[in-house]
């Protein structure tokens, strides 16, 4: 059996803060209607995309610098493929 520490067991029960704010506004008349839905969805987006770039540059700073060099050029091929991937989902609707 895993035993997690209490803090970390507290923070599983309690759900992720993002999570739980996105049901929130989902759950509330103005997250009701499709704008209102996408107004939380970009919320919560906004969110993660905070918490991600904090994660990243936290790793960049601990990184030996070919280490850095190397996530960097594969975060940026990503970010290509992801928005060529974007703008091909676009031209189908």
């Amino acid at each position: 059996m895993l035993v997690l520490p209490s803090a970390a067991l507290a923070a599983q029960q309690a759900g992720d803060p993002v999570d739980l704010a996105l049901q929130r506004c989902l759950d509330a008349p103005a997250g009701q209607s499709t704008a209102g839905q996408t107004t939380c969805e970009d919320t919560a987006l906004g969110a993660y995309d905070h918490r991600m770039n904090l994660a990243y540059t936290g790793l960049m700073h601990r990184l030996p610098a070919q280490a850095a060099s190397r996530l960097r050029d594969a975060q940026r091929a990503w970010l290509a493929f992801r928005s060529a991937e974007d703008r091909a989902r676009s031209a189908l609707y």
